[in-house]
């Protein structure tokens, strides 16, 4: 189950007896899963547990994903990394990143500055992943070119998104609207 140079720790030890008691085990240790990408600081990523696997291998053989899971379970962790690896593999020519800009319940007011000062709270998950994936260099570098867009969903309507890998991300906070102008979507597409 753990690499050579990974610990047992309690939440692996509990993971490990809850595919037991669901008679999943066999099936997890079947196969080690395969590094989706290695970070600029050498750092591996791949599926950590059976769901990170399911939805991994959906995201490889499908044009439209949805994963629904519990906060911290490596939804939009794992979109982005299938996003830079269908970028670096020439699959697609642009990764689209967008989530509806929709405060978590506080009432922040008016934000001051331009429409990319104004989202940047909303898309800090998704350039934390981006920077780690990608280092900070080849970040700035594939924003400068335009080859990655972060955009707030609002401002998708109408947008020409041909070779590109969509990430929505946190899907449960759009309108019905919102969804709607996304059923159009015929690209690679996940909702994390």
């Amino acid at each position: 189950v753990l690499g050579k140079k990974e610990q047992l720790d309690k939440l692996s030890v509990r993971y490990l007896c809850l595919l037991e008691k669901d008679n999943l085990l066999e099936e997890f240790m079947e196969d080690e899963d395969p590094i989706i990408l290695t970070t600029p600081a050498g750092r591996s990523v791949r599926a950590k547990t059976l769901g990170q696997r399911v939805y991994v291998d959906a995201m490889s053989k499908n044009d439209v994903v949805i994963c629904k899971g519990p906060a911290g379970s490596g939804k939009t962790f794992l979109g982005v990394a299938m996003a830079v690896l269908a970028l670096r593999e020439r699959s697609v020519s642009r990764i689209i990143l967008t989530r509806p800009a929709v405060e978590a319940g506080e009432k922040l007011g008016y934000l001051p500055g331009d429409i990319e000062e104004k989202v940047d709270p909303y898309m800090r998950p998704i350039y934390d992943a981006l920077l780690e994936l990608m280092g900070r260099e080849g970040f700035e570098r594939n924003m400068e070119r335009g080859i990655i867009e972060v955009s707030p969903l609002a401002y998708m309507r109408g947008r020409n998104l041909d070779d590109s890998f969509i990430l929505l991300d946190e899907a449960q906070n759009t309108t019905i609207e919102q969804m709607m102008m996304s059923v159009y979507f015929d690209y690679d597409f996940s909702l994390a």
